[in-house]
């Protein structure tokens, strides 16, 4: 059963690490574009 939690558990853990990692890819890309039209202009 405890196993079976831990499991879980890094998986739930995994799941916050890939969101998150999306989400700062994604203000990356957002900024770099920003900075891109920012330079042009």
């Amino acid at each position: 059963m405890k196993d079976f939690d831990f499991v879980l558990a890094s998986r739930n853990g995994l799941d916050l690490l890939t969101i998150s990692a999306r989400i700062n890819l994604g203000i990356i890309l957002a900024m770099s574009v920003t900075g891109i039209w920012g330079w042009k202009v």
